[in-house]
């Protein structure tokens, strides 16, 4: 994995263990905060050497150790370990298909909003419901105050 983990190789034992993995993690967002979904592709072991060494040889110009401690981690296997051939399988249909008939909501449409900068959205509730809260906030501080 490199220093800012944009990308990962993995060896696997056997080729029905790759290809469950792919299956379990294709387009989960990870991690969760950017959004991004995981793609994840099968490789040769000669050519992930290869990308490997490449990214190495990048991170040695740019003075990026991080690779290279990485490199020093890495178990030495041989390539009848890996998946010897490449092999690609199409994306699931169910998720390489946009979903076209979801109906896009903004928030202006579904709350008021303050005009202060940043905007505060929010949803006005009847009396009733707003006074049933005031009269559980007033019960909570008095049983803090006891």
């Amino acid at each position: 994995m490199d220093k800012i983990k944009t990308h990962c190789y993995v060896k696997f034992e056997t080729s029905e263990s790759a290809i469950s993995a792919r299956e379990t993690l294709w387009h989960i967002i990870f991690p969760p905060e950017t959004g991004r979904p995981l793609e994840l592709e099968f490789l040769t072991f000669e050519r992930a050497q290869e990308l490997i060494a490449e990214a190495e040889e990048k991170s040695a110009k740019s003075g990026n150790g991080a690779l290279r401690e990485a490199r020093d981690k890495r178990l030495n296997g041989s390539s009848n370990l890996g998946i010897e051939n490449a092999i690609r399988f199409p994306i699931p249909a169910s998720q390489s298909q946009p979903i076209s008939n979801v109906r896009v909501i903004s928030l202006d449409t579904l709350f008021s909003k303050t005009s202060t900068k940043p905007t505060l959205y929010y949803k006005t509730v009847s009396q009733e419901d707003a006074q049933a809260r005031m009269r559980i906030m007033e019960r909570s501080r008095g049983r803090r105050r006891s």
